[in-house]
């Protein structure tokens, strides 16, 4: 049974426990003399699957006033022949009917009206009148009835719903399977014969066709109806089983192939099975077929008679049957409303699938229970009284909406809509209580939001120096901001319906501005306009205002929606900002520096200094591609470009080379320039160009390159000079020494003075050596770059000093020293040179300390050399880094080139150096290096 009858069985139950019954409402067409209001729309009744009718309580008629479409479809007769006439009027009895099926319908609905009691009618037969020609034939018809009382507010059967089944089928194939029960129990007398009258009888029975299978040789008799059907020739069928099953569709041959097979196999007499066939034209037809197996003495079986029924046409109102109720189904079922029907006493009737998914309940657990004790209501405080008294109110004939949050056991606190509608049945009386139901919960917080919405709007407008107003269509205010209202002096609600007039505009101003607010809602198009208007203090102030119309749903104009800006002090910073682009464009055509703009990907020459016209004279620039102007550019100024284009960082470079043909003789000349591309975004983040500033240094990076060439070769010579006087003053530190010698026992005076030539000569060996030393250091190619241990540095430094340290009782400490971007051997001569310095210059009544110690400072380390040597004045600092400055003079041996060196070798590796001290209170020496 579907879904719709269960419901409706459902619906009656209930209504006959409690003495109320729902109702229906006829046509249009209805009898005039008998009017039927519903509680449910006559739609549903009428579109409802099951075949229904309302009929009138009035024996012996029994008027019709409402009867379901498929009522109509079943008995085939028109709604307006139906209506408003007495069921046996329409429905006459049949003379040659033996059960008097007229007779047993008038009594059921006697029955109901005296007992007030439903009344059901199992397996009648009423045939239906079928009109041919002048004469009237009747159908053999069988059906199940239903009669179900619908009572009056007196209590009394006012109408009554009649609803039947059609079993006409059921009833003839259940009368056929008995008579073949009778004649199979002589089958095994006279089996010829009891076949040729089984065939012939199920023809006669209006199949499409009978037939007799020999199991055993699959050999077939057919009547001719069957091989018609499969659109063969007479005697075509006689061939079995696979014969038959190649007109019928594939999974339905196997299926009643295996129903088959296990009743012989199980010793079964009868089989019922449906089946598709295809016919010729391509067609699809369903046939019931019913069949007897006959055994043999051993149980095995030997033939089957059997015959096939049209069922088609029961198929297909069968799947229309379905369709019709899922569609109605669909559409109470569908609606996001929560539908509910109520007994005018609050008692839940039926309820609609998304009220139940809601409820999180079943129909049954609910139908049946007062509608204000469903849970969704007990969990809320106040909602159950509420819920009653609203359905009191309808139940007394009036409709009742309120809002209310509820309460669900997820913690949902959604909040709905509901509303009663009371429907009344023909007396007047309240029948029936339709309850909706809708979830408001996002439209109240889309009010709310629209609320602070409108507030926040409010805040905005009123928090700008601007005038924001709106007009209705006739001029009148109804809206100001609070800039507005304060030059009004005046509340919204005391500005709220004046027009401009009645504000206190001057009359000429009041009367131009009504006329452009009329001409807005007239032609519908927004209007700008200026005006200058003399202020109390005698000043001009200049304004500028917009009228936008405001536009209904209709499409007219329901209001106009304006601002007011006073431009004042903008035309006057206008005015200064057009001298000052006046201004600014003396300094660009002035400027000593080139400066060009391009625009667009093709980088076109929109402006061009005089300086930038300058670099490319004879050129035409504005206006043409770079790519044109100058051809002969490398790919490195593109590469450039198109990034600054594509990106938006902007490209800096100094002394960057830039060859180009200058003058256009053909000959390409070598150029630096110190140049700037900076995008150029006038429109978001988009680069819709590029700003070009170039200062030519190509003098400039030339003398460099010249001084360069001259240092390096006065560089080179002092390297050759100091390492080709080596041999000289070795043979006159030898010939001095074998003088010594001569002298040793000789001349004290000559002796002395070979002395004084060897002292030279060693003093001049030395000043060679660190002359050479610095002269490789200046040579920084030479340098290997990799990576210095500072800390074997150090030990290597300690080690070739270590006679000095023993002698001076020195005292080294060091912290942790790090690795740095450099070379460790030559940073240990660093550290050498820093430490022999600390032991030299050191106080003579104090033993020498020396501290070395490391720091981080972002990306590189700094490294402090400190001791408590005699230090040296602040104002030094600079000079003991230069060739042969020395400080102290022949008082402490050197050559004042030890700390230029190591200045050198710091800076080779991307460091520097510096000292600080103080005189009588030591020094320190610091560089520092990347760290590695």
């Amino acid at each position: 049974m579907s879904l719709y009858v269960e419901n409706r069985d459902r619906i009656e139950e209930v209504s006959t426990a409690r003495g109320n019954q729902y109702t229906t409402a006829p046509s249009a067409t209805n009898h005039q003399s008998s009017e039927f209001k519903t509680t449910i729309p006559l739609a549903w009744f009428e579109g409802s699957p099951l075949a229904q009718l309302v009929i009138l309580a009035d024996p012996p008629t029994f008027t019709m006033l409402a009867a379901s479409d498929a009522y109509l479809k079943l008995s085939n007769v028109k709604r307006e022949d139906l209506l408003g006439r007495g069921i046996i009027e329409v429905f006459p009895a049949n003379p040659k009917d033996p059960a008097s099926g007229v007779t047993h319908l008038c009594e059921s609905l006697q029955r109901v009206i005296s007992t007030r009691e439903p009344d059901r009618l199992s397996s009648q037969r009423y045939d239906v009148a079928r009109p041919q020609d002048d004469d009237v034939a009747f159908e053999e018809r069988y059906w199940n009835a239903r009669n179900a009382p619908i009572l009056g507010a007196d209590g009394d059967v006012e109408y009554i719903l009649h609803s039947v089944e059609e079993i006409t089928e059921k009833v003839i194939a259940e009368r056929e399977a008995q008579q073949a029960n009778r004649e199979l129990q002589l089958t095994r007398q006279s089996p010829a014969y009891l076949s040729e009258q089984r065939l012939r009888r199920a023809q006669r029975a209006g199949g499409v066709g009978s037939f007799e299978w020999l199991l055993k040789e699959h050999v077939a008799i057919c009547t001719p109806e069957l091989e018609a059907l499969y659109g063969l020739a007479e005697g075509a069928f006689q061939a079995g089983f696979e014969n038959w099953k190649r007109h019928v569709v594939g999974e339905d041959a196997e299926r009643v192939v295996a129903g088959i097979e296990d009743c012989m196999r199980r010793g079964i007499p009868d089989c019922v099975y449906e089946f598709r066939v295809i016919l010729p034209d391509g067609r699809v037809r369903w046939l019931r077929g019913q069949a007897r197996f006959f055994y043999d003495e051993c149980g095995a079986p030997e033939r089957m008679i059997g015959v096939n029924i049209d069922i088609d046409a029961q198929k297909q109102a069968e799947a229309a049957l379905r369709k019709s109720e899922q569609r109605l189904r669909a559409i109470y079922d569908g609606t996001y409303q929560y539908i509910a029907l109520l007994w005018p006493d609050g008692t839940l009737l039926e309820a609609n699938r998304p009220l139940l998914e809601f409820a999180a309940n079943t129909h049954d657990e609910l139908v049946g229970r007062p509608f204000w004790e469903t849970p969704w209501f007990l969990a809320t405080p106040g909602a159950p009284e509420q819920v009653r008294t609203a359905t009191c109110r309808a139940a007394a004939g009036e409709f009742v909406r309120f809002e209310v949050t509820l309460r669900r056991p997820s913690g949902e606190c959604p909040t709905f809509d509901i509303s009663f509608h009371p429907i009344r049945s023909e007396s007047g009386e309240v029948a029936l209580i339709v309850r909706e139901g809708r979830d408001i919960t996002d439209h109240k917080e889309f009010q709310e939001q629209l609320r602070q919405q409108w507030q926040l709007f409010d805040t905005a407008l009123s928090h700008t120096p601007d005038h924001i107003y709106i007009f209705d269509s006739q001029g009148r205010v109804t809206y100001a901001n609070r800039a507005l209202l304060a030059r009004w002096q005046r509340t919204l609600g005391q500005a709220s319906g004046n027009n401009l007039f009645e504000l206190g505009y001057p009359q000429p101003v009041a009367e131009r501005l009504h006329r452009q607010l009329q001409q807005v809602v007239e032609t519908r198009q927004p209007l700008q306009d200026r005006a200058a208007v003399e202020v109390t203090t005698g000043e001009i102030r200049h304004y500028e205002y917009i009228f936008v119309p405001v536009f209904a749903e209709d499409g007219s104009v329901e209001a106009v929606a304006g601002s007011t800006r006073d431009v004042t002090d903008r035309e006057r910073m206008e005015k200064a900002l057009a001298e000052s682009e006046r201004k600014l464009q003396r300094v660009f055509a002035q400027a000593p520096v080139a400066i060009a703009v391009f625009r667009g990907e093709d980088f076109i020459v929109e402006i061009a200094n005089p300086s930038y016209r300058t670099l490319l004279p004879d050129r035409d620039l504005v206006g043409r591609r770079l790519a044109d102007i100058i051809p002969e550019l490398g790919q490195n100024v593109w590469e450039a470009l198109r990034h600054v284009f594509d990106t938006g960082e902007p490209f800096i470079a100094n002394e960057w080379y830039v060859p180009y043909d200058s003058n256009k003789d053909g000959i390409t000349e070598d150029h630096w320039f110190n140049v700037a591309y900076n995008p150029l975004c006038e429109t978001g983040d988009m680069t819709s160009g590029l700003i070009a500033v170039l200062t030519d240094v190509t003098a400039q990076v030339l003398a460099r390159k010249e001084l360069e060439r001259v240092n390096l070769e006065l560089e080179e010579f002092s390297y050759v000079a100091s390492h080709d006087l080596q041999a000289p003053l070795r043979t006159v530190n030898i010939y001095a020494q074998l003088l010594l010698k001569g002298f040793a026992a000789g001349d004290e005076k000559m002796s002395r003075y070979a002395a004084y030539v060897q002292q030279g000569v060693q003093r001049m060996e030395t000043l060679l050596k660190d002359l050479l030393t610095f002269s490789r250091t200046v040579h920084s190619e030479a340098l290997p770059i990799g990576t210095a241990d500072l800390s074997l540095s150090l030990a290597e430094a300690v080690k070739m000093l270590g006679d000095q340290i023993e002698e001076s009782g020195a005292v080294i400490t060091s912290g942790s020293l790090p690795s740095v971007r450099g070379d460790t051997q030559q940073m240990a001569h660093v550290f050498q040179n820093l430490l022999s310095n600390a032991l030299k210059y050191r106080k003579k009544e104090l033993p020498p300390e020396i501290n070395i110690w490391a720091e981080k400072q972002d990306r590189e380390w700094a490294v402090a050399v400190q001791d408590n040597g005699i230090g040296f004045e602040p104002k030094y600092a600079e000079r003991i880094f230069g060739l042969f400055k020395r400080l102290h003079g022949e008082e402490y041996p050197g050559t004042g080139m030890g700390l230029a060196i190591c200045q050198r070798i710091i800076q080779r590796y991307g460091g520097r150096m510096w000292a600080e001290g103080r005189l009588g209170e030591g020094a320190t020496l610091r560089f520092s290096l990347p760290a590695q």
